[in-house]
């Protein structure tokens, strides 16, 4: 008898999981978008997707920039590098307004008023929506996994009927069976 792999055409199951991650990888590019959540666009620019063959599974993986896990989930009231926010302001072309005193800050002095109401510590927080600090979540990835998923779980299990209802033809109705 031949090896079940031989006897199970799983290219439609490939051709289905490759639809899945292309889908949440473009889904997630155009929810970043939509939640104007691009400052470089390097994020966006790193999301690919691949199906991962292994001997008894499939994998559908997503890469990503490092930083994504921070988007995603947010971060806890810390004090991040001042230099990480300045490249921000300027990818975001963000132009300081006076304060109270009529005064524009630098862009220098603003990162540091954005890194201090990230640790927590800035009395009044206008810039961030968290009162405690760090950065929200936003879930975007989860979102747009959450939205996918639904249709696809019905044509993997559609395309595994056919392709083990197949399988039982081809063992039960062969020659020699």
């Amino acid at each position: 008898m031949e090896k079940i792999d031989k006897l199970i055409d799983t290219a439609e199951l490939e051709r289905i999981l490759q639809d899945l991650g292309r889908d949440v990888a473009e889904g997630y590019k155009d929810a970043l978008r939509n939640r104007d959540h691009v400052a470089t666009g390097n994020l966006m620019q790193s999301v690919t997707s691949q199906v991962v063959v292994g001997e008894h599974s499939y994998e559908v993986t997503l890469s990503l920039a490092d930083y994504w896990r921070y988007l995603e989930n947010g971060t806890p009231a810390h004090w991040p590098p001042r230099s990480v926010i300045l490249s921000w302001i300027r990818a975001k072309n963000i132009i300081p307004r006076p304060g109270a005193d009529g005064k524009i800050p630098t862009q220098e002095t603003l990162a540091f008023l954005i890194a201090r109401a990230m640790a927590g510590k800035s009395p009044n927080q206008p810039l961030l929506r968290n009162p405690h600090g760090g950065t929200p979540a936003t879930r975007t990835l989860q979102d747009t996994i959450d939205a996918v998923l639904p249709v696809y779980k019905e044509l993997l299990r559609e395309a595994l009927g056919r392709a083990y209802g197949n399988y039982i033809r081809a063992v039960l109705f062969s020659p020699g069976a």
